[in-house]
Parts: C-alpha cells; sequence; structure tokens
C-alpha cells in the first residue's frame, strides 16, 4: 500500500471535505490524535504488511466498509462486525460481498461479529462491552494488524473505538500494533488517523449489482444485459430519435395509456424466451377512444400494430409483442436516455433494472454508476395531467405526488445506502407544484417548464439530458435548484 503524505493542514482540509455529520465526529477524534512522532510509532518487528483484523461498526451505511474489503481484502483475515440491537439487517450485504471476493480473488475473509443488546447510546457502557472483548479477539490476534475503522456508526461509537485502539497500542506491557481508518467516499480516499495521518486513493470501482446488493436488493434482471433486447433497441434507435422530436404530447399520451393497458409487466416482462406475441387492449373505462389515424397507420406500417375501428372510433390495439407494448408505454424515453449515454467513457449503464428487497419487486428504468456513486434515472412520458373529478378540481395534484413519492421513496433507500442520486426525466412539462415537490425530495428533474413564471426555477429541456450526466460525472453530485420566493 502506497502511501501519501499529508499537508500539515490535514485535519482542516479534510473535515472541510466531509458532510457535516463526519465533520463532527471526527473532529471529535482529531483533537485526541497523538501529534508527537514519538508517539506514533508502531511497536517493533512491524515493518511489514501483516494481515489485518478489521473492526466496523455496522450501520445503515455498509458501503465505505464495502469499499474498504475490496481494495484490502488481500490483507483482511478477519472482519469482526459490531452489531447493536437495531442494526443486524445489514451483515447479510457484508458477508455476501466477502463470498464474492473470495470468489472473484480467492480471498478468505472470515466474518465474525459481536452482537450488543442495546444501540450503544452511552459511552460508559458501550466501552464497558467491547473493550474486553476486543482485548480478548486482540490476544488471539497478536501477529495481526488491528484495524479499528470508525466510519460506521454513531459519534459516540467512533470515540469509543478510538479510545480502545489508543488504549491496545499505548499498553506498555501488550503493545498491540493498532490502526485507525475513516473512508471517505467524497473525497474518495481511505484515511488513516492512528499512527500516522496519511491518506490512500481509493482504487476500487463497483458495478451496478453490487451497488445494489449492498443496498439489501437482489438484482433479478436488466433488460441491458440481454443481447437480443439490445439488437432491438439498436434496430428502433430512429423510432426512438423521431418520438423525441414530436410535438405531439397529447397523442403520445393517448398511445401510452393504450401501450401500458396491454402490457403487464409482470406477465409479459420482454425476456428473449418469454417474449409474448399480439398482446391486445380493448376500449376500456379510462382510455380515450380518439386517436390520429395518421400515426396508427405510421406504426402499423412498421409492423408494430394493428387496430379496429367501431364507428370511427378507436375500438382496439394488437401490439405486435410485449416488447413492442413496453416501449409505446413509456420503454422508448428509457431508451432514448440509455443512447444519450452510451459512448461516456467510464461509465457504466443499466437499462430496465428489476430488482427486489423481501417480497416487494421494482424496476429501475435507468441506473447509472461512475467513481462508487450511482444515478438513478426514473423517465416518464405520460402526462401527469389527472381529469377533473367530481367537484370540479383537477386531480393533477394528486398524480404528482404520487409519481415524486413512488420515485423518491425506493430513489432515497438507493441514495442513502450507494451515496446516489436520483432525477427524474420527463418528456411532458412539469406544473410549479411538481417542481417545488421534487426540490424537496431532493430531486433533479429533467423536462420542459410548463410556464415562464419566476417562482419556481426551471429545470433544463430534455436535449440537455447528457450534459447534465456529465455534469454529475465530474461534480460527483448534482446542485439542487433554489428556492425561489
Amino acid at each position: 500500500m502506497m502511501a501519501k503524505a499529508i499537508k500539515p493542514s490535514y485535519p482542516a482540509t479534510l473535515q472541510a471535505a466531509m458532510p457535516v455529520w463526519h465533520r463532527l465526529k471526527l473532529t471529535l477524534l482529531i483533537r485526541n490524535l497523538p501529534m508527537s512522532h514519538a508517539d506514533t510509532q508502531p511497536p517493533a518487528g512491524n515493518t511489514e504488511e501483516k494481515c489485518q483484523l478489521r473492526i466496523y461498526v455496522i450501520s445503515d451505511y455498509v458501503m465505505p466498509l464495502v469499499l474498504a474489503m475490496h481494495q484490502y481484502g488481500a490483507l483482511i483475515d478477519t472482519l469482526l462486525l459490531i452489531e447493536t440491537r437495531s442494526k443486524r439487517g445489514q451483515v447479510g450485504a457484508v458477508k455476501k460481498q466477502a463470498e464474492y471476493l473470495r470468489q472473484a480473488h480467492g480471498w478468505q475473509i472470515d466474518c465474525k461479529d459481536i452482537k450488543l443488546d442495546h444501540n450503544g447510546e452511552s459511552y460508559a457502557r458501550l466501552k464497558q462491552d467491547l473493550a474486553p472483548r476486543l482485548r480478548s479477539w486482540a490476544d488471539r490476534h497478536r501477529d495481526h494488524q488491528l484495524v479499528f475503522d470508525i466510519t460506521g456508526g454513531t459519534k459516540i461509537m467512533a470515540l469509543v473505538l478510538h479510545d480502545i485502539a489508543k488504549d491496545l497500542r499505548d499498553d506498555p506491557d501488550n503493545r498491540f500494533d493498532t490502526q485507525i481508518t475513516y473512508t471517505s467516499t467524497e473525497t474518495e480516499e481511505f484515511q488513516w488517523l492512528l499512527p500516522d495521518q496519511h491518506e490512500e486513493p481509493m482504487q476500487v470501482a463497483l458495478d451496478i449489482r453490487q451497488f445494489l446488493e449492498v443496498s439489501g436488493y437482489e438484482v433479478e434482471s436488466m433488460l441491458s444485459d440481454q443481447p437480443r433486447q439490445l439488437e432491438a433497441m439498436a434496430a428502433r434507435r430512429e423510432l426512438t430519435e423521431n418520438f423525441m422530436a414530436r410535438q405531439e404530447p397529447n397523442h403520445i399520451s393517448i398511445l401510452n395509456a393504450w401501450a401500458n393497458a396491454a402490457y403487464n409487466p409482470h406477465k409479459n416482462h420482454p425476456r428473449p424466451e418469454t417474449i409474448k406475441n399480439n398482446v391486445r387492449a380493448d376500449k376500456a373505462s379510462g382510455l380515450p377512444d380518439y386517436f390520429p389515424r395518421h400515426i396508427l397507420e405510421e406504426l402499423k406500417d412498421r409492423g408494430i400494430l394493428s387496430f379496429k375501428l367501431n364507428d370511427g372510433k378507436l375500438a382496439s390495439i394488437t401490439f405486435a409483442n410485449a416488447d413492442w407494448a413496453r416501449y409505446l408505454s413509456g420503454g422508448w424515453l428509457e431508451e432514448w436516455a440509455w443512447w444519450q449515454v452510451e459512448d461516456i467513457p467510464g461509465l457504466s449503464r443499466g437499462l430496465g433494472v428489476r430488482i427486489k428487497r423481501g417480497e416487494t419487486p421494482n424496476e429501475l428504468d435507468l441506473v447509472l454508476c461512475h467513481r462508487n456513486r450511482l444515478l438513478v434515472v426514473e423517465a416518464k412520458t405520460a402526462t401527469l395531467k389527472g381529469q377533473k373529478n367530481k367537484r370540479g378540481g383537477s386531480k393533477r395534484d394528486a398524480k404528482e405526488a404520487d409519481v415524486m413519492y413512488k420515485i423518491g421513496e425506493i430513489a432515497s433507500r438507493l441514495s442513502h445506502q450507494a451515496y446516489g442520486t436520483k432525477m427524474l426525466l420527463s418528456w411532458q412539462p412539469l406544473s410549479s407544484k411538481a417542481l417545488d415537490r421534487a426540490r424537496q425530495g431532493a430531486l433533479h428533474v429533467v423536462a420542459h417548464p410548463e410556464t415562464s413564471d419566476n417562482k419556481t426555477p426551471a429545470p433544463i429541456p430534455p436535449a440537455q439530458f447528457r450534459a447534465r450526466i456529465e455534469e454529475w460525472m465530474t461534480q460527483g453530485r448534482l446542485p439542487l435548484p433554489r428556492q425561489h420566493r
């Protein structure tokens, strides 16, 4: 491990780059770090790299630990996971990554745990519980380097680990080779705080599947992993661009509704071996019976669909197969977004990512991964305008709120776990209220503005989608719009 020396202003520089919560935690630790060179020397005989016993407090945010496992897995012999009463659901994701590293690299990381019957809210109780157990583990791994990773857990937990590590190192009778480290996903560095302060650049890059698995999701499938699906997407790329350029939002919304009625994503999911042909939607409550004949004829000539009229009104549409129904129900915008970023180097992409958490399935339209950051893009082609209710009011607000909630709910869980960003790509204009809801939910919007009022910041139009993605790759995040008064 090649280390890069830190400038004297290291603590201030590091803290400035960290989120507020982490800066506060690190401030409390730095004041106790030994400053004299003599105090920071490791025990004699430890000049070579040794196997690590790495100690980590399990929390909701396990991504830093997984990144450390991927970078230092060749040295980690035992991973000791401290579980409080309320944080025992994350160990499975860590153990799954350990198994992946064993299969991929042959690294044997033995995951052990220390279960606490409380949540570690009291410094005295936490230290009383952990100090003897960690000393016992240290005695059994005297030839190891003891690495205390303070990234996870609360400030109190970090302070307890810091003090136990320092006690073990400073014991005049039984000095141990203890290290304290912090993983900064913000600066993409591993910060070593004890015995000497230095940083090591993050050299690991997780893929989309690993990110989602660490977040507690099972990846069932990706459309972009299917060669036949990619071939179909390439064959209709010109049609996709044509849809994007059309100035007929109402007509596209009507087609979207008919296609969505025919396409059931759970029964007709377009896997190459199970694509269903001739999926049909009949006139039903809520489906409009008018549609421009020229668009239907155009799609019929392409072999995409057939239709029947009844007294000049649309009675049914039969789509050539479930994949075309998926495409016309909104999949074309997902594919358009895919093609906008397909040639950006260093960007990992996943289209139509079907995930499962417990018994709850979900599908993410487009997932992008770059430098251990995740961007979840939800693409919407249908209008959010609702019909008039019985009292004459519009249901639009309710529909917009529902869409924002569904997008924000799953994306927020992914963002928290995987240091991610969430984005709504809407082909239809959005109201000022919808844009305000997006801002409040930290949801970035790419859409045409509905109005030109100065009360709500207008999102950028879809034509600038690629530029926004490149900005995210460069900056690591996207700035939220300012609230206008």
